[in-house]
């Protein structure tokens, strides 16, 4: 069933198996596998099933860097953040697990064998084909294909990603959802409070309000699914669970995100078949599904070297010399037209797209030609590995949003090592392709001064590891059930948990976390009692 809040306000507190806050990737992942092994379920979600402003506003608060949005970076209705992505998909791997002992990074708690029995569910849940290995897919590619990925040498290697529709999860599993038995999605019911008890260690209820009033739900267990700031969030706003040792809202990662024009091809080898990400869709996203993605990745051997993080580096093709940035512009500007952009329009940019509409009135028309001239230019787009680090962070503030929860404060610094993992990437691309003779690359040097490279960085809108898995409280929020540790019910879903932010895009890693937390769950139901906290 799919309702609003209306008709659990102002009544005896609704009981439930599981309580499950947030309709997201996550939210609906668990939900759906607890429903579908008989247990009664209620997902509660802030949002509608369309976007609205007055619901967005909620996301509200301050942030360290004005240019990071915190209503333009996510989406608060039915499906969460999968109604914004652009649905690139990749499992971690060791690399993303494993100790980095160059950077002084720690481990995960899990690896890549207790994630892999959900791939195949996840990959249902997300419309993407199966992953498979790089080798398998790296020897399905044509010959000369072939040869070009594997210009990299011991440097570089080239990685696949699965491409997903991208898929809209609320709406594209709307009639499962509605029609699963035992399981209720209850609308606009914003949470504002877990109640802990007094006298034990579980969580005794979830409060929160609704425009029809307050609402009350009594479960026997109980996940936070609602993002890697919300989640926090709501921790440190029900009396600081989880928080003895003053690491909720830490660790806050997103992945930095560069482009600059730097490769100009004096013959065309194949780059737009294999790394162009716009040939992927074949001009429509929506026959993207069973298709696959490539990039440049440095090998972990190399990252040791060199002392880097992860990072993966794609192209994007531009047209008669037109800037990439003008397009980017056009495309925010029509999506806010259409309604589908949760920030803000400002002038500058408008003006920006009405100055420049002949440049992107040509570039669309090379695009759709393909003309071969418009391919022999890209853009290099890299996406950097985050840095852990304990000051980047989710702070309560004193203001408050319309249901009384206090607002947050962001802070989100770079490092110096993530600017130098950026210039390795691009220099090792650099070096592959000159050393082959397709062309030059070029890069005014000045870009790697920090502050002006720092002001080149785009998020990726992946907000992640505020409530960090670990083996010991001393080392994060949750345990390696996403359990909050000193609390015997309550549990933790997606990236918020992530220890660090890896070497691919997070969605498939929160499909199968969940997944993998669902199993758990359904483990601990079937058991006569719940076991005590550690």
């Amino acid at each position: 069933m799919i309702g609003d809040a209306g008709g659990i306000a102002h009544a005896a507190d609704v009981p439930a198996d599981v309580c499950i806050v947030g309709g997201g990737v996550a939210g609906i992942s668990i939900a759906l596998q607890l429903a579908a092994a008989g247990r009664k379920v209620c997902l509660l979600e802030g949002g509608r099933e369309t976007f609205s402003w007055r619901s967005q506003e909620l996301y509200g608060g301050e942030v360290w860097d004005p240019r990071y949005s915190l209503t333009g970076t996510r989406t608060r209705m039915l499906g969460g953040s999968s109604n914004c992505w652009g649905g690139w998909t990749r499992p971690a791997t060791s690399n993303d697990f494993d100790p980095r002992p160059w950077l002084g990074m720690t481990g995960w708690p899990v690896g890549e064998s207790d994630l892999a029995p959900h791939y195949a569910r996840a990959a249902e849940l997300l419309e993407v084909v199966e992953p498979r290995s790089d080798a398998d897919l790296m020897g399905e590619l044509p010959p000369d294909l072939r040869r070009l990925a594997e210009i990299g040498g011991e440097a570089f290697r080239t990685i696949f990603f699965g491409m997903s529709p991208p898929t809209a999860l609320g709406k594209v599993h709307r009639e499962l959802l509605a029609n699963a038995p035992g399981l209720d999605v209850i609308l606009e019911a914003t949470v504002t409070r877990l109640v802990s008890s007094p006298t034990s260690d579980a969580i005794e209820a979830v409060e929160g309000m609704s425009p029809a009033g307050p609402f009350r739900v009594r479960a026997g267990m109980v996940v936070l699914a609602a993002g890697g700031i919300e989640n926090p969030r709501l921790l440190l706003a029900s009396g600081g669970i989880g928080n003895r040792h003053d690491l909720v809202g830490r660790y806050f990662m997103d992945h930095p995100r560069l482009r600059m024009r730097h490769l100009l091809l004096d013959e065309d080898p194949g780059f737009a078949r294999l790394y162009d990400a716009r040939h992927y869709g074949g001009g429509s996203m929506v026959t993207r599904r069973g298709r696959h993605g490539a990039a440049f990745s440095p090998t972990l051997a190399e990252q040791a070297r060199a002392g880097v993080l992860q990072s993966y580096t794609g192209l994007v093709a531009t047209y008669f010399g037109q800037s990439d940035s003008t397009m980017e512009d056009a495309r925010q500007v029509w999506k806010a037209l259409k309604g589908e952009l949760h920030e803000t329009i400002d002038a500058r940019r408008l003006a920006r797209v009405i100055a420049k509409a002949p440049g992107a009135a040509a570039y669309v028309l090379g695009r759709k030609l393909d003309l071969r001239g418009a391919r022999m230019r890209y853009e290099i787009e890299t996406v950097v590995e985050p840095l852990p680090d304990r000051e980047n962070r989710v702070v309560l503030v004193d203001a408050k949003d319309r249901h009384g929860v206090p607002k947050i404060h962001l802070t989100w610094r770079r490092h110096d090592v993530e600017r130098e993992t950026h210039r390795h990437a691009l220099d090792s691309v650099r070096k592959a392709v000159e050393a082959r003779g397709y062309g030059r690359t070029t890069v005014d040097p000045s870009v790697w001064e920090p502050e002006r490279w720092d002001s080149t960085v785009i998020t990726t809108w992946h907000h992640m590891g505020t409530t960090r898995m670990a083996t010991a409280p001393s080392q994060g929020v949750v345990d390696a059930d996403c359990r909050v540790f000193g609390t015997s019910n309550l549990y933790v879903a997606g990236s918020s948990v992530f220890v660090t932010g890896g070497g691919v895009p997070p969605t498939f890693t929160v499909a199968t976390l969940a997944l993998r937390l669902a199993a758990h769950l359904e483990g601990r139901l079937s058991r006569p009692a719940l076991a005590g906290a550690a």
